[in-house]
């Protein structure tokens, strides 16, 4: 069944045995009046986020089709852990994103008076703030200890015997605060390598302590509502993925040869969970192994996206060196299926294919090779330049907000770093063609880590 790039099935395009087939089938999940899913990809991704999702369309849907869908979602969320079963970072995203509210008490010198003034009140802190506040007990009223030191451990959460002797209270709220340890300076090798080694030891010990008083702190100082926020959050962020058996999905392709290099041949499991994968929403990424068959599971998936009506004029971009490797099997596979040779994409390739005018006239049905040179030949038109490529490329260089600040000065910053990746990504050699010219619709890339960006 052809998907769209979400992995939607389009019931109106298939014949009436089909969409009788899809209403009924138990491995496919409606979303909407006439479109379906399969259960696997469905039910996969970050089930809370999906949940949410699901929740804030719920006017929009079925009773029975929002009842259904969330019985399917529900039946994969995984187990939550309980806080126990949690290490979790005073320095990480979780930590640093939590705020509790807590009674605070402020001590303050007035100048004009010349005494302390001490304030209580009920303070939203950082959890991390928070923690610091219990282990010190600088928050209450009657304790001396501040923020990086502790002198009444009476008043305090944590005692001496938390820490190792080349590690103290200070040590700890560093490492909270992202302060490195540095080795002391030393003048001979010998005495710089020994400075190096003690300031590694006291960079791992300084962790240990302050994570594990932190996870204290969390299991038996937290109270019973903050530590349900936290655990809540914690399987949401990190214990929320279900990934798809790509094995139970689907593949369909025809004319496929059984023989290859005069042996037999078929598809091993793995190849054709790769073929299922890259096909399913029409992009991704294969990082198989050496030996492990991505030329196969490329050129499958390819011919795949072509028979399902994805794609009638694709496009194949491989090192010069396992060029014609990369024909010769494709021919082998499905010798039925005409290639265009661009190679190079010299002289010769835009005469016999070229339109005349910095164009290509690539047959429907066909597939085109061509080498990693070839793309020097390749280039855009101005109007893409402007448009979409504008947009890639802002998202790209991580420059977007800047690219529509209201700040001018920033705003044109941004936008001369992009237009200049843009005019080096856009040069083009004599012989060039622009790539909306040449119709085609679908790209695979071999050895994709050679690229410095692919977009």
């Amino acid at each position: 069944l052809a998907t769209d790039w979400q992995g939607r099935v389009d019931s109106s395009t298939l014949a009436p045995a089909q969409q009788q087939w899809l209403a009924s089938s138990h491995k496919y999940i409606q979303l909407q009046e006439g479109l379906y899913m399969n259960r696997q990809l469905f039910c996969s991704g970050n089930i809370y986020d999906k949940l949410d999702a699901l929740e804030a369309q719920r006017t929009e849907l079925p009773d029975h089709l929002y009842r259904l869908q969330k019985e399917a979602l529900q039946s994969v969320l995984p187990p939550p852990k309980p806080l126990e079963k949690l290490d979790i970072s005073p320095q990480g995203s979780l930590a640093q994103s939590i705020a509790v509210t807590r009674e605070v008490t402020r001590r303050d010198y007035d100048y004009i008076s010349k005494r302390t003034v001490t304030t209580t009140s009920m303070e939203t802190l950082p959890l991390t703030e928070a923690f610091i506040g219990w282990a010190t007990g600088c928050h209450h009223k009657d304790s001396e200890n501040i923020r990086t030191y502790i002198s009444d451990w009476t008043s305090a959460g944590v005692s001496r015997e938390d820490f190792p002797d080349n590690v103290g209270w200070s040590d700890v709220v560093e490492y909270i605060d992202g302060v490195p340890v540095k080795a002391q300076r030393a003048w001979s090798e010998e005495a710089r390598t020994a400075a190096k080694i003690e300031a590694e030891e006291r960079r791992q010990a300084r962790k240990e302590v302050a994570e594990r008083l932190f996870n204290r702190y969390l299991r038996t100082a937290l109270p019973a509502h903050d530590q349900q926020l936290i655990t809540e959050q914690w399987n949401r962020r990190f214990n929320a993925q279900v990934a798809p058996d790509y094995s139970a999905l689907p593949v369909l392709v025809d004319g496929m040869s059984t023989t290859k290099n005069g042996d037999k041949f078929t598809l091993y499991p793995q190849q054709i969970k790769g073929v299922a994968f890259l096909t399913q929403k029409g992009n991704g990424l294969l990082a198989y192994d050496v030996g492990v068959g991505k030329t196969a599971t490329g050129i499958v998936a390819t011919v795949s996206q072509m028979q399902s009506g994805r794609a009638k004029r694709p496009l194949i971009i491989v090192p010069k060196a396992v060029y014609t490797k990369w024909i010769q099997d494709f021919t082998q596979l499905f010798p039925g299926i005409p290639i265009n040779d661009l190679a190079n994409m010299g002289e010769q390739a835009t005469n016999r294919l070229g339109d005349g005018n910095h164009g290509l006239t690539i047959p429907e049905g066909s597939v085109s090779f061509c080498t990693n040179e070839a793309l020097q030949r390749i280039t855009f038109e101005d109007e893409s330049i402007a448009g979409a490529l504008f947009e890639d490329f802002s998202n790209l260089l991580g420059k977007s907000e800047e690219a529509y600040s209201s700040n001018p000065r920033i705003r044109a910053q941004a936008v001369a770093a992009i237009s200049n990746e843009i005019g080096s990504a856009s040069q083009a050699k004599d012989g060039y063609v622009f790539f909306e010219r040449c119709g085609f619709d679908h790209i695979t890339v071999d050895e994709a880590h050679r690229f410095k960006n692919l977009f």
